[in-house]
């Protein structure tokens, strides 16, 4: 289990973030950025097999998430134009200032799902901060992927289960939250070759249930994920396509890692990131939006990205 208790509270980029890290400092530097409606508790056991390979493992909770500021005074207007409590490049402009809270002028960044969005832009916004990118299971038009994931016949069952997934309500029991994080990734966690959620994942989303819970982490009516949805949707909406000429022209090392059977973010939307990025190229995986649902396929995983990212560390 990843030391995941001893996060602390800092003013960063103007709001309270909470963050930890995990390795020794002298070591290479990680920043990990988290996915839509997801802590930074999440990434436990990512973290640690990350740090156990020589590198210095920073993490945090985005905005509206786990310990970090919440936007509750802030919310969508009833009709006309909405009101959005941050953006998506307020948020890559968070994951720097927690570099700069650490005292790091470059890192290796990579970033899940809405994540992997926010660290495209941290890439396009912050080069000089960069020295990797790596960007799993995510597109650079995260809204029109997942349009484009539902459209597909293969995939309504999948969209259907989403749909009647309830979000936690306060009050639950730490069992009742785990029942329920354990129903979600059945539906996003599983893939043909290996239909059953793992007793290795289970226990994972079990361990991280319950330090969420512990810590008074979990966001109730899923309040601060409609806000998130919010940013990404005007991000799509009003930055797609300047977004993609941004990438176009940037020259960070990067590596797309992508489920083969991800039924929220299809593979071809990040072959088609991959095609955008000048120096990078694409690892696929078995598994749907997760990190596979295999020991074997975790372990690949992490082996593609720490054999990435050790290509560009100084030793």
């Amino acid at each position: 289990m990843t030391a995941n208790n001893n996060s602390t509270s800092s003013l960063c980029n103007g709001i309270k973030i909470e963050h930890c890290s995990i390795g020794d400092p002298t070591n290479p530097p990680v920043l990990l950025i988290r996915g839509y409606s997801e802590s930074m508790v999440t990434w436990a056991p990512f973290d640690e097999k990350i740090a156990n390979c020589g590198f210095h493992v920073i993490k945090f909770d985005n905005r509206d998430m786990g310990l970090t500021q919440q936007f509750d005074n802030i919310i969508a207007s009833d009709g006309g134009e909405p009101t959005f409590a941050y953006t998506i490049n307020d948020m890559a402009d968070d994951a720097v200032a927690v570099l700069d809270h650490y005292g790091i002028s470059k890192a290796h960044v990579i970033g899940s799902s809405m994540g992997g969005l926010i660290t495209q832009v941290v890439g396009t916004r912050h080069p000089e901060r960069c020295i990797t990118l790596t960007l799993i299971m995510t597109s650079y038009n995260v809204r029109a992927a997942t349009g484009a994931a539902a459209a597909k016949q293969e995939n309504k069952t999948f969209f259907a289960k989403l749909d009647k997934f309830k979000y936690l309500k306060e009050g639950l029991s730490l069992e009742e939250h785990i029942n329920n994080c354990l129903i979600l990734h059945e539906i996003i966690g599983v893939d043909p070759l290996y239909p059953q959620l793992s007793k290795e994942n289970r226990e994972t989303i079990k361990q991280n249930t319950t330090v969420e819970y512990e810590r008074n982490g979990i966001d109730y009516e899923s309040a601060g994920s409609d806000r998130q949805m919010l940013a990404i949707n005007a991000f799509d909406g009003l930055e797609a396509e300047a977004h993609i000429r941004r990438l176009e022209s940037i020259q960070i090392p990067t590596l797309v890692l992508h489920g083969l059977y991800d039924s929220l973010i299809p593979v071809e939307m990040g072959r088609q990131l991959a095609s955008k990025i000048p120096a990078c190229r694409i690892v696929e995986y078995v598994g749907n939006h997760y990190y596979g649902n295999h020991p074997d396929v975790f372990n690949f995983i992490i082996n593609a990205i720490t054999d990435h990212i050790s290509r560009y560390s100084k030793p």
